[in-house]
């Protein structure tokens, strides 16, 4: 958001079954229309897909918005869930987590 509207004060929010949210507190954009908001969202809004909908769409390249994520969570990946969320161990979740590599 900093590089693409100069936003600083971010907030990305997973909120389970809608997907990742981002809050936006830059007095700059807490001053945007409706018709402006709708832009930013549309910008960068990835419609590839999720738990609920199926099986994970992704084009390559990579939109450059999840290049960038891929690239800074790729580093803690391991560590975070595989290690200390431990979610391969509960058969449940390795199931869910596993059908999303299909």
């Amino acid at each position: 958001m900093l590089e693409d509207f100069d936003f600083k004060c971010c907030l990305w929010v997973f909120s389970g079954r809608r997907g990742v949210h981002c809050w936006v507190c830059d007095p700059e954009a807490r001053s945007m229309n409706n018709e402006m908001r709708n832009a930013v969202a549309n910008y960068i809004n990835l419609n590839i897909g999720g738990e609920n909908s199926g099986k994970l769409k992704l084009t390559y390249p990579l939109h450059p918005h999840l290049q960038k994520a891929y690239d800074i969570l790729e580093k803690e990946f391991y560590k975070l869930v595989i290690e200390e969320q431990n979610i391969l161990t509960v058969e449940k979740h390795r199931s869910k987590f596993l059908s999303f590599l299909k």
